[in-house]
């Protein structure tokens, strides 16, 4: 949120009440607001989800492309994020900003949560230098509010969660020349699910707002925040990666703590989103929004 849409009296009442540990709407300075999720929304993809979370919502969805390898990976196929921002959501920005801004969005979840430390890209490998998967994963920010990374990697979690690869068999060419050809089984129920999934990270953004950090800001708080810290956690509680925005600058001896705070909540918040979802078993079948409850 841009730091002129409030105004400065608006300023100094949310930074007065953030330096006495109160905030706006009554949350402590580490809670979130209630998290809502809802999968397979999007019949034509092979995975989508739905996530709300604060003043953000996105809408996820993710397509395979059976396609040639790169010659230099040539069993590895690849996660490809697309970040879009329509112009109802960045209206204050031109299309090439709202551009620049989805493909600044989309790098970062490719680096924090998708890259090949966290998910095995040959495991998309059909057969050796001739055929891959190709995982392209296409979100629309709905709303954008202080949370919004957090929404997107929740969202890229809860789609690759969702996704269905179909079984695929290779036919070699019997005679010179003739080339291997695939044929895909397009019957769901020999489709199979993606591995690893759970070791997505989740980020959690942290907003530097009158020397104290706070966790699920506002659009107003988020108008106030110096900078933010963005923390990807594990599925152990451990911090996989740190990105920084904004021009304030963050006292070196706050990280730690910082990090600590950052890496216990993403762990509470990926333990109760995968428990929300293996209830649903498969989680085809919510009919519903969940709740997801940090309290």
């Amino acid at each position: 949120m841009n730091s002129n849409m409030i105004s400065e009296s608006e300023r100094l009442f949310i930074q007065d009440g953030v330096t006495q540990g109160l905030r706006n709407d009554g949350r402590g300075t580490l809670e979130y607001r209630p998290v809502f999720v809802r999968s397979n929304v999007v019949a034509q993809a092979d995975g989508s989800c739905r996530v709300r979370c604060g003043d953000s919502e996105v809408l996820a969805g993710a397509k395979l492309d059976l396609t040639q390898p790169d010659s230099s990976r040539p069993n590895e196929g690849k996660f490809i994020v697309a970040v879009e921002f329509p112009a109802a959501v960045a209206s204050s920005l031109n299309a090439r900003a709202q551009e620049d801004l989805g493909e600044y969005y989309a790098d970062l979840l490719e680096r924090l949560c998708v890259n090949r430390s966290v998910l095995d890209v040959k495991k998309l490998c059909v057969l050796k230098g001739r055929f891959v998967f190709n995982v392209h994963i296409d979100i629309i920010v709905l709303s954008a509010g202080g949370s919004l990374v957090d929404a997107l990697s929740m969202a890229i979690r809860t789609t690759l969660r969702d996704l269905r690869i179909p079984y695929v068999e290779v036919i070699r060419g019997q005679e010179e020349g003739e080339e291997d050809r695939v044929v895909v089984d397009e019957r769901p129920d020999s489709a199979a699910t993606l591995t690893g999934v759970e070791k997505i990270p989740l980020v959690i953004t942290m907003g530097l707002v009158a020397g104290r950090f706070l966790i699920d800001l506002t659009r107003e708080e988020l108008a106030c925040a110096s900078s933010t810290v963005m923390a990807a956690v594990d599925v152990h509680g451990r911090c996989v990666g740190i990105q920084k925005r904004g021009s304030g600058a963050v006292d070196p001896s706050l990280l730690p703590s910082v990090l600590q705070t950052a890496c216990r909540v993403g762990q509470k918040l990926g333990v109760t989103l995968e428990e929300t979802l293996v209830k649903h078993g498969g989680f085809e079948e919510v009919e519903s929004e969940e709740d997801i409850d940090m309290k």
